[in-house]
């Protein structure tokens, strides 16, 4: 029993492996809809900035240097 869902953003395509349906379909806003359906699939993107702050905080506090220093 297959049930695969496969999102290719990069050439706006939805590619599926299910009982109910198999085949590709193309939807040309699919890179628009990619942060909409990373959180609902329950994945969240954080900023590479941010994360850093974040790191380098908790050393502060901690007692310890930057473990992300500035570029």
């Amino acid at each position: 029993m297959a049930d695969k869902v496969t999102f290719d953003f990069e050439n706006n395509q939805i590619i599926f492996d299910t009982d109910g349906q198999k085949g590709i379909e193309i939807d040309l806003q699919l890179a628009e809809k990619k942060a909409a359906i990373m959180a609902a699939a329950g994945y969240e993107e954080i900023s590479t900035a941010e994360l850093r702050r974040d790191i380098n905080e908790m050393c502060h506090k901690n007692g310890f240097p930057p473990l992300c220093p500035e570029e």
